[in-house]
């Protein structure tokens, strides 16, 4: 996965920040919750994939994902997608 750091209107070259030794992560959503970036990603560990749970405090370094929900049969070309919906403000 890519992701890019920067400030409003300013924008760094893509890099990676996360990965999975032998498979993907696809379809990442980022949301900032009590204080760190918190990210859902579909992960293909290469057999399956299953939706699992990041953290980071910089948003460039992260924990190993976590998996949050069973593994699933959908096509390796075309991860799922999240849908998350930020708390009333």
């Amino acid at each position: 996965m890519s992701c890019v750091v920067a400030a409003e209107s300013e924008f760094s070259a893509p890099e990676t920040v996360l990965s999975v030794p032998g498979g993907h992560v696809a379809a990442p959503v980022v949301q900032i919750v009590d204080g760190r970036y918190r990210l859902w990603a579909a992960v293909h560990d290469g057999v399956a994939w299953t939706w699992s749970s990041s953290t980071s405090f910089d948003g460039r370094t992260w924990s190993d994902p976590e998996p949050v929900l069973d593994t699933f049969d959908v096509d390796p070309l075309d991860p799922p997608r999240a849908a998350v919906q930020a708390p009333p403000a």
